[in-house]
């Protein structure tokens, strides 16, 4: 669908003092060389990994949200860069689109950062080592909501509609994750049809029935483990006088007859 009749239905919270997160072991490995990450996020502070891979300080991958307000990819075989512009409001929504491609002739164009539509200058754009990175590394610690190894860097935020493509280097977002409103300009999300590869998954949270289920990967079987989250159900009361008996609803289509409170 297009912006004005596509709309995202559910966020997941991510609280640093929870240490709340999700994991996957990735006992099938990817494409450590070309992959697109597509999200949109609310920031509630900075310093802390967004998502991440690996071991140890010598063996990882790691996209943050770093003290700068400012978004920044480092790792093995990847040269450590940030955007040159800084995000720091807290009641915004962002989109980000972060596309790796470590083959692609042009060096700049090896590793890119769009937020909401606009591609972003970075402070180093030459990605010379075409050696593969860690994400997408087979049998390796791979975390969504901060840092797979030495602790500390718990992620702060609430994110929706997280798309992984492995393979698949997506050149710009527009017509593929977002387009711009025609009467307003804003950037707004779209449905994306494409295809994820062979790790590649998309993560909605739209199933909130157990805590599991806030893992579960809408395009195909690449769950995700929660950590420290929790799912919810909306709770809604009803009058005595409208049902003959107050009750709780307790998140299931149920259909009921109510009283009028002449009955």
């Amino acid at each position: 669908g297009g912006a004005d009749d596509y709309t995202i239905q559910r966020s997941l919270r991510f609280n640093s003092s929870d240490d709340s997160r999700l994991d996957n072991s990735m006992s099938t490995g990817g494409d450590r060389n070309k992959f697109t990450f597509s999200f949109w996020v609310k920031f509630a502070s900075s310093d802390y990994a967004i998502l991440s891979a690996g071991t140890n300080s010598s063996g990882f991958f790691e996209f943050k949200f770093n003290g700068d307000s400012k978004l920044e990819i480092h790792g093995e075989n990847i040269t450590s860069t940030q955007t040159v512009a800084q995000f720091r409001d807290p009641a915004a929504w962002y989109h980000v689109m972060l596309v790796i491609d470590k083959n692609n002739s042009t060096a700049s164009d090896r590793a890119i950062i769009y937020v909401n539509g606009e591609r972003q200058d970075l402070s180093t754009t030459s990605q010379a080592n075409t050696s593969n990175v860690y994400w997408g590394h087979s049998n390796q610690p791979h975390r969504i909501g901060g840092r797979t190894w030495g602790g500390g860097n718990e992620a702060n935020y609430y994110l929706a509609e997280f798309h992984h493509l492995d393979g698949i280097a997506v050149s710009n977002p527009d017509g593929v994750f977002g387009e711009f409103s025609a009467d307003t300009g804003v950037w707004n999300p779209i449905e994306y049809t494409g295809n994820y590869g062979t790790i590649g998954f998309h993560l909605d949270f739209s199933d909130n029935s157990s805590n599991a289920a806030l893992g579960y990967d809408a395009a195909g079987s690449n769950n995700w483990t929660p950590v420290n989250l929790t799912h919810t159900v909306d709770t809604v009361y009803w009058p005595s006088y409208l049902y003959g008996g107050s009750q709780t609803y307790d998140g299931t289509d149920t259909t009921h007859n109510f009283q009028s409170p002449n009955n």
